[in-house]
């Protein structure tokens, strides 16, 4: 069949090589010629084809079979779709199909309308229980657990800036948590002007933990507090207790240099702790002793004062129900009072001198691991600073200021065990402050010498880990002999760790001055002698933890 696909040039056909050539026609002879060669080309052309058919009868036999299948095939659905047509004509499907959708639709819209009016009508269920709930907390007391609440609907009712798309019923239920937070307000207020008052006559301030709420009693200070700062109101709330607390407490402290006590009171009532503080005025120091056995005889003064005036009331020489006649016993009761605070003053300044003098500096027995360190009949001066640790069999040097702190301390803890409990109490942190100044003055007062090696290190050092020590066996020692009121409030555990902790500071800055001076002898060899005769002295100093 490649004769049908091949193209005849007529050139070919000709015999005359100039056929190109436009202005020479061509001759009769050769369009016969022409003519001739074209027919025998056709006869063979179409005796070519007829072969290449016959050759392939039952290919173009399937062939012509498929295309009449397709032809009939294409009729049938030509009728089909006429039939369809006809269908559709004469029955208007689309528009029933279209009124059904457009229905769904409208239902669908409906449906959804219904489920968000269904979830507003939920949350305004939700937060009309929410404030039911509140009342009723305020009237039961539980004023926290109200106020959380209220802070949560402050956040939806309040504080949401979308007004205008609101319903109506938002207003309402503005309206509602309105009217709650004034009555939780107002019960708020009403519980701190109970919960702190001032008098005026006998310059006190009285604070009670316990409070009452609408006939519930012991709801705690620090859950009004809590309530307070929920709502928002603790500024407004604590502002006319500061302005009292200038007037009547700060003004006369800096103006008089008066006295304050807190006087703690366990009520019988139930009603939990009553916390007084008074501000007493200032004492003739000529009348108020010098020494905590002396008080123990000016207690007998106290009681036969007291009785004296129980007696004036008997005979109705004095009010039994004014206390302003009582300014004798009154008087006598706090004398003890200016007694504990001038003797705190003077602990604390005692303390304070004997830590700003110190030197630290090693005794010079002390300088050597195998000296008299470990020789019991040594001078006093050095003995004193060899002490034994509590709970671990080792022995270390401690500086003088040191030593003399927990002198102090025992002193001051042995005057605890003669006083009575509001006296014992001021001595008590009168001991505590003490142990607290070392910490305070100590690090700030050597920093130089802590950033170098330094023996003032080592006995900072051994300091801290022996006052950790006595600090844990503070209480053991002298708890029995408190009055009994102070036993349950006497604690000094929760300092030991700051001491271990300080002491482990100073070891570890100590350890890095070591290594990078190690590191400079290494690498400097110029500098070996003098680096490694000051680590020498450093670690020939009589300190277990370092040695190790």
């Amino acid at each position: 069949m490649d004769v049908l696909f091949n193209s005849i040039d007529v050139r070919d056909l000709l015999s005359s090589p100039d056929i190109d050539d436009v202005n020479s026609p061509l001759s009769a002879p050769d369009l016969r010629l022409l003519i001739d060669r074209l027919q025998l080309r056709s006869v063979d052309i179409k005796s070519k084809v007829r072969q290449y058919i016959l050759s392939h009868h039952s290919e173009f036999s399937t062939l012509f079979s498929q295309c009449s299948d397709v032809v009939s095939k294409s009729e049938n659905l030509t009728s089909q779709v006429s039939d369809l047509i006809q269908l559709i004509s004469d029955h208007p499907v689309e528009a029933q199909t279209k009124a059904v959708i457009d229905e769904i639709l409208v239902k669908n819209r409906e449906v959804k309308e219904k489920r968000e009016l269904l979830g507003l009508l939920n949350v305004i269920l939700e937060l009309s229980d929410i404030l039911r709930f509140v009342k009723e907390e305020i009237k039961v007391g539980r004023v926290e657990q109200a106020a959380e609440a209220l802070r949560e609907l402050k956040a939806v009712l309040v504080t949401n800036n979308n007004e205008e798309k609101q319903p109506l019923v938002y207003e309402l239920l503005k309206d509602e948590w309105t009217e709650c937070f004034e009555e939780m307000q107002e019960v708020l207020l009403q519980c701190m002007d109970n919960a702190v008052w001032f008098e005026q006559e006998n310059n006190s301030v009285h604070l009670k933990y316990q409070l009452s709420i609408r006939g519930v009693d012991g709801i705690e200070l620090h859950t009004i507090l809590k309530a307070m700062d929920a709502v928002g109101i603790m500024d407004y709330g604590l502002a006319k207790v500061a302005d009292l607390m200038i007037k009547h407490v700060i003004m006369p402290v800096v103006s008089f240099r008066s006295t304050i006590v807190v006087e703690w009171i366990n009520q019988e009532s139930g009603n939990g702790v009553k916390a007084n503080l008074k501000i007493l005025p200032s004492a003739d120091p000529n009348k108020v002793p010098d020494d905590a056995s002396k008080l123990a005889d000016f207690q007998k003064i106290v009681k036969c004062t007291s009785n004296f005036e129980a007696s004036l009331k008997e005979l109705m020489i004095m009010a039994s129900s004014d206390d302003k006649d009582e300014r004798l016993s009154k008087f006598a009761d706090n004398v003890e009072v200016h007694f504990a605070s001038r003797k705190k003053v003077e602990i604390l300044a005692k303390a304070r001198n004997q830590l700003l003098q110190s030197d630290f500096r090693l005794p010079e027995d002390g300088t050597r691991r195998n000296s008299k360190v470990e020789d019991h009949d040594n001078a006093e001066s050095s003995s004193d600073l060899v002490v034994d640790l509590l709970f671990t069999s080792e022995r270390c040097v401690v500086s003088e200021a040191a030593s003399q702190l927990m002198m102090l301390v025992h002193g001051t803890l042995k005057d605890v065990c003669l006083s009575s409990s509001r006296v014992g109490l001021e001595f008590y942190h009168s001991a505590r402050d003490s142990l607290l100044l070392y910490e305070a003055i100590i690090p700030v007062k050597f920093e130089r010498q802590l950033d170098s090696i330094n023996h003032s290190a080592v006995l900072i050092h051994n300091d801290c880990h022996y006052l950790s020590q006595e600090i844990l066996g503070l209480a053991f020692e002298y708890r029995s002999d408190f009055p009994a009121s102070m036993k349950e409030l006497v604690v000094f555990a929760d300092l030991a760790p700051r001491f271990q902790m300080l002491a482990e500071e100073v070891l570890q800055r100590q350890i890095k001055l070591v290594i990078y001076n190690l590191k400079q002898v290494t690498f400097r060899p110029e500098l070996t002698r003098p680096r490694i005769f000051l680590s020498t002295v450093l670690f020939e100093a009589p300190l277990s933890p370092l040695n190790k």
